[in-house]
């Protein structure tokens, strides 16, 4: 009996501490945490229109992507993108997405982040209006 309760307690403690180095592995830390929460809380009551205007004052010309299994750029078909803009204007990641939810948090981020990023690229494509990178730069610098 005795020799059963060591082996009880033995197998007990291995499982706990394996589950604990396990967790502590693929746990996401308190600094991504605050990082998905507060990306959470700007887009909640971002406006993609006063974001463009902003971003095309400022000569930030990139789309706005969400990470999952790869990256997608919602509002723009994505062959269209990588043949046309991809390359020149570059696309800014809304931090904490990804296809591996590891708090409920992201998955509100993911829904929040697709709908303001279709909104944003969608507004950016009319911004753009078939202008180069350096058309746009130009352009900028004039009404400055």
């Amino acid at each position: 009996m005795s020799m059963n309760w060591t082996l009880i307690r033995a197998l007990s403690f291995s499982c706990l501490f394996l589950s604990a180095g396990v967790d502590h592995a693929l746990g996401m830390s308190e600094e991504m945490k605050k990082a998905v929460l507060e990306e959470l809380h700007r887009l909640q009551s971002a406006d993609p229109v006063s974001d463009v205007e902003a971003a095309f004052r400022q000569g930030d010309f990139r789309f706005v992507g969400l990470m999952g299994y790869s990256l997608e750029v919602p509002g723009v078909d994505q062959k269209e993108f990588y043949e046309k803009y991809s390359s020149e204007f570059g696309v800014r990641v809304i931090r904490g997405t990804s296809d591996f939810m590891e708090i409920p948090e992201q998955l509100e981020l993911a829904r929040i982040g697709g709908d303001y990023a279709q909104q944003y690229n969608q507004l950016l494509i009319k911004k753009i209006a078939g202008r180069s990178f350096q058309e746009l730069i130009r352009d900028t610098m004039k009404n400055r």
